[in-house]
């Protein structure tokens, strides 16, 4: 076996001044005269090429059709692959290969692996999936199970799943059943589809599925694009939480942890996980459950004095809550607000399909532990605090995330401002 130095280069070529560059992956070996230059097919926009990683830029889209990064990055892994086991094979043979040698070996390897390549099955694609973009993206057990959900659907609907139902007319009656059989609501339908496109868009860049109808499709569902119903408790509303006296030890740590979050902005997973060592003098640290981001927050006198209830408790892992489970705590609540007379009517307006429902509750049958997170945030900007400063607390990255708790601050704003103006009308 003779080793063949070679070299593979994937570079942007213009042809065109009107278009975007051609990809073109260049192989060298021996000398300057062996030289490949094969054609991708793609067409890149030079702004968004990393030409030291030799990829594009992930999360950008290139060429007339859109193609976005991940497949075109996909693509070229596959032409390298197919270089080094062109050259691995030549070396074993004890051949140095000439130009036409390498091309058609090249693109023999390349068209067999793209009509040739066996079919995994669905779902096991799909578990291969979650394994892959769970570990890579660090999915919490709530993401995990909302998956776990998803491949539910995907077998309820079809058990003999094939990638040729992924086609228009397969994404169309996926839909159908979801509304008709699940009597999944239109903002529930939307998730899945989302979901359904990140699957497939992952087994695209495989070669997994060879339809692409995917990409393009799109299906209006009414309602999906209403704004987001933020149910938080007013200020006073939450007084009236404070004040309330527990009728038992567990209810009032119940009252306490939510409080907590209402008066911090923490999400419940992270103050029921929050430990004595995260805890200064003046703030405490923690690293979110959710997003892994790390974030400071000042104390205030109603979350100090929360703190100091529980300086002698004693909870496993040094804890300073209870740990109390997500779903406990979210009835218990239910019971505490109705206790406490937080029972607002709240009117809610959704769509199956085309059909309005419309419903009214009161509030307290609404309110969860992620209420509280709600409330800081709706609270501290109705009270003025920018938001920027607001999400420095909250660990929003950005203001998109923010806008729908803007929006209702506004509204709360100009509901007290109104108040105000009655309570202060001039009289002749």
């Amino acid at each position: 076996m003779i080793p063949i130095k070679y070299r593979i280069l994937f570079a942007l070529h213009k042809h065109d001044r009107e278009l975007d560059p051609q990809l073109q992956c260049r192989i060298k070996w021996g000398s300057s005269k062996f030289v490949v230059a094969l054609n991708t097919g793609y067409r890149i926009n030079p702004d968004r090429w990393n030409s030291q990683m030799q990829c594009c830029v992930p999360g950008s889209f290139h060429g007339a059709r859109r193609i976005p990064a991940a497949t075109i990055n996909s693509e070229i892994s596959r032409y390298r692959t197919a270089v080094e086991e062109t050259f691995t094979e030549f070396a074993r043979q004890e051949v140095f290969p000439s130009v036409p040698d390498v091309r058609s070996a090249v693109h023999a390897r390349l068209t067999y692996e793209s009509t040739e390549a066996p079919e995994i099955d669905v779902f096991r694609a799909f578990d291969q999936f979650t394994m892959d973009q769970g570990s890579k993206n660090s999915w919490t057990d709530g993401t995990h199970t909302k998956w776990r959900v998803f491949r539910r659907h995907l077998q309820a609907w079809k058990p003999q799943l094939s990638w040729a139902d992924f086609d228009e007319a397969g994404l169309t009656s996926f839909i159908a059943y979801l509304r008709d059989k699940r009597g999944h609501k239109n903002s529930t339908v939307q998730r899945q589809i989302a979901f359904m496109r990140w699957f497939l868009t992952w087994a695209d860049q495989r070669g997994y599925i060879k339809t692409t109808d995917y990409r393009t499709y799109k299906v209006k569902l009414k309602g999906v694009e209403r704004k987001k119903d933020v149910v938080f408790l007013t200020w006073e509303e939450l007084m009236r939480l404070w004040n309330w006296e527990p009728d038992s030890p567990f209810r009032g740590q119940v009252r306490d942890i939510f409080c907590f979050c209402c008066f911090t902005s923490l999400r419940y997973s992270d103050a029921v996980n929050l430990r004595w060592p995260d805890v200064g003098e003046d703030s405490f640290r923690v690293t979110t459950v959710k997003t892994a981001s790390s974030v400071e927050i000042q104390f205030n006198q109603w979350s100090s004095e929360l703190i100091g209830r529980y300086v002698d408790e004693a909870f496993r892992d040094d804890r300073i809550f209870p740990p109390i489970s997500n779903q406990v705590m979210n009835r218990c609540l239910h019971e505490i607000c109705k206790d406490c007379g937080i029972d607002t009517p709240v009117h809610r307006t959704w769509y199956k399909g085309n059909e309005r429902h419309d419903e009214v509750k009161p509030k307290y049958e609404l309110i969860t532990t992620h209420c509280g997170r709600r409330t800081f945030i709706c609270n501290a900007l109705a009270m003025g605090i920018p938001p920027s400063v607001v999400m420095q607390w909250t660990g929003h990255s950005d203001y998109k995330s923010m806008q729908p708790y803007i929006g209702v601050s506004q509204e709360t704003k100009e509901a007290a401002m109104a108040v105000f103006e009655k309570g202060t009308k001039k009289t002749d």
